[in-house]
């Protein structure tokens, strides 16, 4: 989604780089730089995006339960694979 209608030939290149990329760390070099172009911490930078805000989420879990994974974007969370693991039910009648 380009809403803006941003357009850098440098920057297209560096991200069609990294999308034709197998090596992890090369990748993820081209995006950093392509990212840095983006925002405007470049040598020859645009800054054609300013991020305005970050989202950001504290999360407490106690130790008995187990395989709850956390996704970086989409769904907050799935349940599909957790349990709880030798959890003691007699405090509160539990």
């Amino acid at each position: 989604m380009n809403n803006s209608k941003y357009s850098n030939s440098k920057y297209d290149e560096l991200v069609t780089k990294g999308s034709l990329e197998v090596d992890f760390k090369k990748q993820y070099d081209y995006y950093l730089k392509a990212e840095k172009l983006l925002v405007g911490t470049a040598e020859d930078q645009d800054a054609a995006f300013v991020p305005l805000y970050y989202s950001c989420k504290a999360y407490v879990q106690k130790k008995y339960v187990k395989d709850l994974f956390r996704h970086p974007y989409g769904p907050e969370y799935t349940l599909k694979w957790v349990y709880i693991k030798n959890k003691n039910y007699t405090s509160f009648g539990y």
